[in-house]
């Protein structure tokens, strides 16, 4: 498409052999092509540090020009994606440090499972590349962050909307083919491998329980394995904890690979209807360890066997609020929760992801 406006804008994602070194399939493909992603949103941006001098008595008005000097370099933004049934199991890679895959086997067409779970995130970066389109209409123009990894996340579920994917992505550096002088970046991508161009994202649909081959999701909340609420809407927030300054005393004007420096936290907010008082209220009254998980159900790919996406947290508190009658409606409750480890040595948070393909 050509088109002087954001609606031809591209975005494409590889994975890194070597933090802050250009992902292998953006020059050579012998092992495929970058991914190819459609996106909701993104900012991904360059940013840099200026020296300036703060000395008195030169006798002018205004901080002297050539007394700047530019120092070190920064990148990042957000990715804000609808989440699909294909193409995400990298992107649950480096959401939380792990990816194992299982065949499940099927025919004609393989299933596979790919099972994310907390595990360490140094060594996991990604080159991001995005194409923003000149309002001539002359090209796209081809912006491609380096070292990029996910310092956080968000998903978001609404009643009735796509399942969305926020990534807060830290980056090393952003070049275009200019720019900087002496170090310019890659061209535009030439090829892009797209998943599937007819699939429908995930989206919380509240007759979930219906047969349906439309990407559907569901998510409930349970005490003891006894369903305590009716969920409208769900988001969760991750922070990796990555420390986002690890600059270094030399001439690159770049920062090293964040490291984790803390624990990582996961907490959300759920609004839910108002069901009785022996089930959400009670669970918030007691502190009561909760289980929360959000399935996603798909199309079938061989069998009985079908796309899917399970996120569980095995162990959710409560912090939110009894309920208050403001309006004619449905009482509701918007809870904000935590969540912590269970201390059975199963995880936080799992992710499931079940999709017609054999790579992440």
């Amino acid at each position: 498409m050509t088109v002087g406006s954001g609606v031809a804008g591209k975005l494409a994602i590889a994975e890194e052999t070597e933090y802050g070194t250009l992902a292998p399939t953006f020059t050579t493909p012998s092992g495929g092509f970058p991914r190819g992603y459609e996106f909701v949103s993104e900012s991904l941006r360059l940013e840099h540090d200026v020296l300036q001098d703060a000395m008195i008595g030169a006798g002018d008005y205004y901080p002297a020009g050539p007394r700047r000097k530019l120092y070190r370099r920064d990148a990042g933004g957000r990715l804000t994606l609808e989440v699909m049934p294909k193409g995400f199991a990298l992107l649950f890679k480096h959401m939380l440090g792990s990816a194992v895959q299982t065949n499940l086997g099927g025919s004609p067409t393989v299933a596979y499972r790919y099972t994310s779970t907390p595990a360490p995130l140094k060594g996991l970066a990604l080159s991001v590349q995005k194409a923003v389109p000149e309002s001539d209409m002359s090209a796209l123009r081809p912006y491609t962050a380096l070292g990029c990894k996910v310092a956080g996340w968000q998903l978001d579920a609404v009643l009735g909307r796509p399942l969305l994917l926020g990534l807060e992505l830290d980056a090393c550096e952003m070049k275009d083919p200019a720019n900087p002088p002496g170090a310019p970046g890659p061209a535009l991508a030439g090829s892009i491998t797209y998943a599937e161009a007819t699939q429908v994202p995930y989206t919380l649909a509240y007759d979930a329980e219906t047969a349906s081959e439309s990407p559907m999701a569901r998510a409930t909340l349970t005490v003891a394995g006894v369903t305590v609420a009716h969920l409208l809407a769900l988001r969760l927030t991750a922070d990796n904890a990555l420390d986002l300054h690890p600059y270094r005393l030399d001439s690159s004007q770049l920062k090293r690979e964040p490291l984790e420096t803390g624990y990582r936290s996961l907490s959300g907010q759920l609004v839910a209807e108002f069901k009785s008082a022996d089930g959400l209220a009670s669970a918030f009254y007691g502190d009561a360890p909760c289980a929360l998980v959000l399935n996603c159900q798909g199309r079938t790919i061989s069998g009985t066997t079908k796309e899917s996406l399970t996120v569980t947290l095995p162990d959710v508190r409560l912090l939110g609020e009894t309920p208050v009658v403001d309006d004619p409606g449905v009482v509701t409750v918007t809870a904000p929760f935590l969540a912590c480890d269970k201390g059975d040595a199963s995880a936080t948070v799992t992710v499931e992801y079940v999709t017609g393909e054999g790579a992440a």
